[in-house]
């Protein structure tokens, strides 16, 4: 197995200005996932997964025990630092204080049902976990801990078809529960793998779980059709004649009917086409549920004016689609519980995040931008993801996800300039009650700022240490009582970490020669 990971995971920088906090990990896995508050990250790689508690600073990786036994993979997690994961091809909760927690199998499952399980989905209290059985998932259950710490699980029923285009499922899957968990989203692809179509399974009056097509007059007008779909072309080979040549021209009437019943069955459905509908290219393979059960993110195709693809939020309340115009052909990376998103622009060698809500789709700002006004010009991305290109110096935010509280988000990227070679992950709370690592003191004086090499120190330090911001440690010094000479420093921005009358404070250092 890939032993050591966790010597990849080098956090270099945590800063906590005010009330606000960033984190910068390099040399590490890709973040994607975090949790509704912010207090945790995880994310995969290959068949690795990566855990991170943003408070605590403890770090680790998760993987199987045997080559190609599966490994780990995180689907979901809560604010309790448990993670919904699949572990050696089997549903498991993990975590810190136990580790893997297998969870226990229904009866009567098929072979390939006990060969591949994975807990998809978990409520922030723990209490509800959603397990999906087979590979494609041919069954999904819903576990419900009991009083005395049993699982109660309940079998959810599966759609068989659906009401606009009446194919069977390819496959389904249960991607998010809301914390009430009453309601559990779902993907479903249809059987030509051509389209996908949202729905829930919601929990009725009675507590039974029922299926619910979600949003489709937002697609199809009416939320259904009467279209008879052909299915696959079948000829029995009756009549077949070899010197009359009657099977050639049995096959031919045949395959016109069979025809004319695909143009019928198409026909049905543009006419009640909205001109919008969910590629099966992966418009809904990213879908992700807000924990209060609202929203979810998707990307939706248009057809006609305006046609090309758009990220885009489903109201489960509202039962209809807000569509992203501000950012054609972007992906929607995730929305939070108040409707506020995260946009995906690629560039040429990074990613770019971009911000936007439901209250106004029209319109967007920069990852960057939201986060200096989210925390009053205290973080500034451009000190940390600013890269040096080909093209000079470029500003990327990554692939940021926000925490579905709204009060955080994590970004990673790949970096592949120079010797780099590396992820980076970025880790930002706007509301955070108490102090990390390090504290930046704006009254701390340390003269001239910029500096062209001979930094002054008002009061005597110890324990310095200069960083660039590649994270790299540049310089140390046990003490320091009056000056710094950065002269052989490089031109740019540095953060300063060290001891001042016992609290460790930090300031950005900018060397202009």
């Amino acid at each position: 197995m890939k032993k050591g990971l966790l010597c990849l995971l080098l956090l270099v920088l945590s800063i906590t200005l005010s009330a606000q906090s960033i984190e910068v990990m390099r040399n590490g896995a890709a973040f994607s996932i975090i949790s509704p508050s912010g207090q945790y990250i995880a994310g995969n790689i290959d068949d690795i997964a990566v855990y991170y508690n943003v408070e605590s600073k403890y770090a680790t990786s998760l993987e199987g025990e045997t080559l190609d036994d599966g490994g780990c993979f995180v689907w979901d997690m809560n604010d309790k630092g448990q993670l919904a994961v699949d572990w050696k091809k089997q549903a498991a909760i993990w975590t810190e204080a136990d580790e893997f927690l297998l969870l226990p199998k229904p009866e009567k499952l098929s072979r390939s049902e006990k060969a591949y399980s994975a807990a998809r989905c978990i409520t922030n209290d723990g209490e509800v976990v959603v397990v999906s059985f087979g590979s494609p998932t041919t069954s999904v259950y819903v576990y419900t801990k009991g009083a005395e710490g049993e699982w109660v699980m309940e079998k959810l029923p599966m759609p068989t078809e659906d009401p606009i285009l009446h194919q069977s499922p390819q496959f389904v899957a249960p991607m998010g529960i809301n914390d009430a968990a009453t309601r559990i989203m779902g993907r479903y692809r249809i059987d030509t793998g051509l389209e996908e179509l949202p729905f829930a399974w919601e929990k009725n009056a009675e507590g039974e779980w029922e299926i619910r097509w979600v949003a489709m007059e937002f697609i199809c007008k009416g939320g259904k059709t009467d279209a008879v779909y052909p299915g696959e072309f079948e000829w029995d080979g009756s009549g077949y004649d070899v010197e009359s040549g009657e099977y050639q021209e049995e096959y031919d009437k045949a395959y016109a009917e069979y025809e004319k019943m695909w143009i019928d069955y198409e026909m049905a459905i543009s006419s009640l086409a909205t001109g919008y509908y969910y590629s099966g290219k992966g418009s809904l393979s990213g879908i992700r549920m807000s924990k209060n059960g609202k929203y979810a993110n998707v990307q939706i195709s248009k057809d006609g004016a305006g046609a090309g693809t758009y990220p885009a939020v489903i109201d489960l309340d509202a039962d209809t689609v807000y569509v992203f115009t501000c950012k054609p052909g972007a992906g929607c990376l995730s929305v939070t519980n108040q409707g506020v998103v995260t946009l995906q622009g690629v560039m040429d060698y990074f990613s770019w995040t971009f911000v936007s809500s439901i209250e106004n789709p029209e319109t967007f700002t920069t990852l960057a931008e939201y986060t200096l006004s989210r925390t009053n010009g205290a973080i500034d991305l451009a000190d940390y993801m600013t890269y040096e290109t080909p093209n000079g110096p470029q500003l990327a935010e990554g692939t940021a996800t926000l925490s579905s509280s709204g009060n955080a988000f994590v970004s990673w990227q790949y970096n592949g300039f120079g010797d780099n070679m590396q992820y980076e992950t970025f880790v930002v709370r706007y509301d955070v009650e108490s102090a990390n690592e390090v504290v930046l003191d704006r009254n701390f004086m340390l003269y001239p700022n910029p500096t062209n090499g001979i930094l002054n120190v008002a009061e005597e330090l110890s324990d310095v240490q200069l960083f660039d911001v590649a994270g790299r440690c540049v310089y140390s010094a046990s003490a320091v009582v009056s000056t710094i000479d950065l002269s052989d420093m490089a031109n740019g921005t540095y953060f300063l970490v060290a001891d001042k009358k016992g609290e460790r404070i930090s300031a950005k250092i900018i060397v202009n020669k």
